[in-house]
């Protein structure tokens, strides 16, 4: 990479982290390019030659927080499908993993907490992210059921409560209601719902 790109990419990795902050503390709504190039110390301009919009940052941001969970889920399903035994294995593995990802974008749990619900362009995206999320457990269910791994219960609703219970797991380590570390939480996580799906 040449002197401009890299200038180019640090650029871009500042607005980001920038923007990461802001999203973070005020949420979607408050946030505006304004207060994102005031604290980036950059032009407008300079802003829009990386992002068309605030949208567009935003959207990045949770691109860099779900991707790596997408990742890992899909990893699962096609371990899954090449695997005859060894599940309860496979799924510890994907929950410690999901569990170091989450740890490292605390910020961006609570941004997600804050938009999931909300209305507008940024609900609507982490509603996106969510509905993704939630498609690619219901497929590793449903290879778990084909494979007779699993009861055969409806894997839409096992996954919307797999993705809520969690949800509200996270939750509570965010707010320190539980003084669990989060491998332990990973554990938990997946010997509950091993057992319930068994």
């Amino acid at each position: 990479m040449g002197i401009r790109e890299a200038k180019k990419a640090a650029k871009r990795a500042m607005i980001i982290k920038v923007g990461r902050e802001i999203f973070t503390q005020e949420g979607y709504d408050r946030c505006s390019v304004e207060k994102i190039i005031a604290s980036a110390g950059i032009a407008r301009g300079t802003f829009y030659l990386y992002f068309p919009s605030k949208k567009s940052l935003f959207d990045a941001l949770l691109e860099d927080l779900y991707s790596p969970i997408i990742d890992i889920l899909l990893v699962t399903y096609n371990d899954l499908c090449q695997l005859q035994k060894g599940f309860t294995e496979r799924y510890l593995q994907s929950a410690i993993s999901l569990a170091q990802i989450l740890e490292r974008n605390r910020d961006m749990l609570i941004v997600h907490f804050r938009e999931v619900y909300s209305a507008g362009p940024s609900g609507d995206s982490v509603r996106k992210w969510r509905g993704r999320v939630e498609a690619i457990i219901e497929d590793i269910l449903q290879i778990a059921i084909d494979k007779d791994l699993i009861r055969n219960f409806s894997p839409k609703l096992s996954a919307m409560s797999m993705f809520g219970a969690a949800e509200r797991m996270v939750w509570a380590w965010l707010q320190k209601e539980t003084e669990i570390n989060r491998k332990e939480i990973a554990q938990m996580v997946a010997d509950v719902f091993w057992q319930g799906l068994k």
